[in-house]
């Protein structure tokens, strides 16, 4: 029998639960794999037991590091986070992907134990965004950095942020898997809104790089014209946000806080279309939730999302950053006839099966690695 390779795999315990458990379960059975996953104490999308759990019915050698509260550059982390790096170099891994440097200490102690021409680095963020505008997280930065001054192959999740990656780094090795579907685990629901309004969504932390503003106002001027709609807003934001825009209260409903996975079936079961007003893309993690739940998607014509949505095929794309071509796209939208909308569900549901095959995806991760 064939000795297996050893793939060393890296995350943390969000993207994991939503996104990597069937291509981690997938991979398992074609190298052997040790499973290093960071988890918080107050994760909202599965519990430590629930990760257990599922690694050992599927077999799945795994490590668990908690990410405690506090300093993350107290020697007690330090000490901890040595021990987990004596454990990986005890596994002897021929490939290592990383998605999550888990601590900065850990980022550092990799740059000086593992194998740079076997490790990929999964970049979900090449570009990063503003959360304000103008201002990006300090971590953000710091790992950016140690990724592009030490490591030599990136797995990228869209084509335009590997491209621009590529032009940056023209000596780094540059791979492209597109983000699997999100939130497969969540049991879908029925409908349970008798308004036969149409329901527009935004669904995701409210940022400024996401552009809920435009969204605002387009919402705003159509309201003017029409009661045939409503949007709904399902995220949290800070608390000046609503001050400075103000949506119509006939034309909106506004979830103001994070949304416990107990609400998100009945969320997005009640939402006709999905909204991605972003001023800027790489790929968003909302979108593959609603392919997910078979939601036609209305995003503003950033490369990002003309990957997914050919223009009133599948979807429909509109001028970024304008209120305007938003309003009048949701307004075409409102027009469509039961035909036409059934046309587009049915576009939808073609390109989910092609793109999100979980057994193509999996041949992706190895033909990626055996490339190194």
């Amino acid at each position: 029998m064939k000795k297996l390779k050893k793939l060393l795999f890296i995350t943390s315990d969000t993207p994991f639960w939503n996104r990597e458990r069937e291509i981690v379960n997938g991979l398992n059975k074609e190298f052997d794999l040790l499973l290093v996953l960071f988890y918080g104490q107050k994760s909202v999308n599965c519990t430590p037991e629930e990760i257990r759990e599922y690694c050992k019915i599927n077999q799945i050698k795994v490590i668990m590091s908690s990410r405690d509260r506090g300093r993350a550059r107290s020697m007690k982390r330090f000490i901890k986070d040595w021990n987990l790096l004596k454990s990986v170099h005890q596994f002897k891994p021929d490939i290592t992907y990383i998605e999550s440097y888990g601590t900065p200490y850990l980022a550092i102690m990799f740059v000086f134990f593992l194998k740079k021409r076997n490790t990929v680095i999964g970049i979900m963020d090449y570009a990063l965004h503003p959360r304000e505008k103008g201002r990006y997280k300090l971590s953000e930065r710091f790992y950016k950095f140690i990724t592009v001054r030490f490591f030599k192959n990136y797995h990228l999740f869209s084509k335009p942020q590997a491209e621009m990656a590529k032009a940056e780094n023209p000596d780094k090795k540059i791979f492209i898997i597109h983000l699997f579907l999100v939130g497969t685990d969540i049991v879908k629901s029925q409908r349970t809104r008798s308004d036969s309004r149409i329901n527009f969504l935004f669904f995701g932390r409210v940022f400024y790089y996401k552009g809920v503003d435009i969204l605002i106002q387009a919402g705003n001027l159509l309201a003017e014209k029409r009661r045939d709609f409503y949007i709904t807003i399902a995220g949290k934001s800070n608390p000046e946000f609503y001050q400075q825009f103000v949506p119509n209260p006939s034309a909106f409903e506004i979830k103001n806080y994070f949304i416990p996975k107990s609400e998100i079936a009945e969320i997005f079961a009640n939402a006709d279309y999905f909204v991605a007003p972003y001023r800027e893309v790489t790929q968003s993690g909302p979108l593959m939730r609603a392919y997910d739940f078979e939601i036609v998607p209305v995003a503003s014509d950033l490369e990002g999302f003309k990957e997914y949505i050919t223009d009133r095929q599948n979807g429909f794309l509109f001028k970024s950053e304008s209120p305007q071509s938003l309003a009048e796209t949701m307004n075409e939208i409102l027009d469509l006839s039961i035909e036409q909308r059934n046309h587009l569900r049915q576009n939808l549901l073609q390109f989910k099966k092609e793109e999100f095959d979980i057994h193509k995806t999996i041949k992706k991760y190895v033909d990626m690695f055996n490339q190194l």
